[in-house]
């Protein structure tokens, strides 16, 4: 049978259909050793597979060509990962094993850092340098299924010339993943923290002898779940701040009005309309309360919804945009309700393996720490590049611009920086980082200004 010329004529027209069905379009990337750009398709016949090298004007060529044939199975390959972060490979370690299920990963973190306005003040600014220790450890478990994980650690700073700016803050966090039946996800977190305001931030309203010190608890839980092409999931939080007194010039200070539980909650309904392509819909309510008498007149309760779409065309490009309307609205009448536009956009695009960009826009009605003011309205632009040099070397740079509206005074703040680093990692366990940066704030009558410049360098060590 194998010699009658029907069935040869049927095999070698089958062998063509496979040769054009299973080509793979373009790999595109870098050979070792040469900066020339290579494309390549990858022939399978039968069962041999081989990589074939071809000029761009080929390659493009054949993509168009095999665009137009009936039945192809394309897509696009790459040779190795997508984006300059996932072609960084990080210093890692293998960590320590725990018992049958759970292992530990110990990090180290080291810094040394110059800041030319520490206090970020517009006259009377002073330099100094600033050693920064972060120690770290997770706790991950390896079950089939369900996932818990445990992460605790701390920042020690000192500074060489001011020791009043001397701080230290700790975190510890549990998350937690129960994957149930019927594609449902639940996600129960909890966490404790003790931490510090930086100068020159909403809160920092007068100059303490110390930087002031709060504590945060939080709890919270999500839940989702995909019922073919729709996907439904809710989340609600509960955060609660409690601040410690501060003293100026020795004499105490009460910063109780500044404590104050904030609860949040959404639920988010996608649709699926094509391959990488979804719509969806999410509405946000959330209420602040305050915890004295006098800062209670603070209180808000507000809501949020949004639209938008989702996308990724191509594994080179994926963006989310959304629009929509934001109301919060306060207990004391004397404070005007909020009610505007709301936005949320951010989007990635990777022109080359090794190049990337980002961009994200939004949004957000936040607590007010001071008490003549109910909430701020904060508006955050940021712009940033990332660009592997092989798997060791990754540089990063970011502008961030950042608006923050005073409601019932008149006070507006607008803040910028801009900031470099690279990252090297020098064997599995050691990693090297080098930034610098650029920042400045102005205000009106009754805002902030200030400007500064600073710079580090940092070891870190993973077991």
């Amino acid at each position: 049978m194998p010699s009658n010329p029907i069935w040869r004529a049927f095999r070698a027209v089958c062998h063509a259909f496979y040769d054009v069905r299973l080509l793979a379009m373009l790999v595109a990337g870098e050979g070792r050793g040469s900066r020339k750009e290579r494309y390549s398709v990858i022939r399978l016949t039968g069962p041999r597979r081989r990589i074939v090298s071809l000029p761009l004007y080929r390659s493009l060529a054949l993509m168009a060509t095999t665009a137009f044939i009936s039945r192809p199975v394309l897509a696009q390959e790459w040779s190795g990962d997508n984006t300059p972060d996932q072609l960084f490979l990080p210093e890692e370690g293998t960590g320590v094993q725990l018992g049958s299920n759970f292992r530990l990963f110990p990090t180290v973190q080291g810094e040394a850092d110059y800041d030319s306005n520490i206090y970020n003040v517009d006259s009377g600014k002073r330099a100094d340098a600033i050693f920064i220790l972060r120690p770290e450890a997770r706790i991950s478990s390896d079950f089939a299924r369900h996932y818990l994980e445990l992460r605790g650690g701390a920042e020690i700073r000192r500074y060489a010339d001011n020791s009043g700016e001397n701080a230290e803050a700790y975190h510890i966090d549990a998350l937690s993943r129960l994957e149930l039946g019927g594609h449902i996800d639940v996600v129960p977190e909890a966490g404790y923290a003790r931490g510090f305001e930086r100068r020159g931030t909403a809160g920092d309203q007068f100059f303490s002898d110390e930087p002031i010190i709060f504590r945060r608890k939080y709890l919270g839980l999500q839940l989702s779940r995909t019922v073919g092409l729709l996907g439904l999931s809710a989340d609600g939080r509960v955060t609660t701040l409690d601040y410690s007194d501060a003293t100026i010039g020795g004499v105490p200070i009460d910063l109780s009005d500044r404590d104050v539980t904030v609860r949040v909650g959404h639920l988010r309904a996608s649709y699926r309309l094509s391959e990488g392509i979804s719509a969806f819909a999410e509405a946000g309510l959330n209420e602040v309360d305050y915890r004295t008498p006098v800062a209670q007149q603070r209180n808000s309760n507000g809501y949020s919804t949004l639209a938008g779409l989702r996308a990724e065309p191509s594994p080179l490009l994926s963006f989310e945009v959304a629009a929509g309307y934001l109301h919060q609205g306060f207990d004391n009448p004397a404070y005007k309700d909020v009610s505007d536009i709301d936005y949320r956009l951010s989007a990635k695009w990777t022109p080359r393996r090794t190049w990337s960009v980002r961009a994200e826009v939004r949004r957000d009605v936040d607590p007010s720490p001071r008490v003549d003011t109910p909430a701020i309205i904060r508006s955050e632009f940021l712009l940033g590049a990332q660009h592997s040099v092989g798997d060791r070397l990754l540089l990063e740079s970011e502008a961030a611009t950042t608006t923050e509206t005073y409601q019932g005074i008149d006070r507006t703040d607008r803040y910028f920086r801009i900031d470099a680093s690279a990252r090297y990692r020098v064997n599995r366990n050691v990693g090297v980082t080098a930034r610098i940066g650029y920042r400045t704030q102005g205000g009106d009558t009754a805002g902030r200004n200030y400007d500064g410049v600073y710079a580090g360098v940092g070891v870190s060590v993973v077991l």
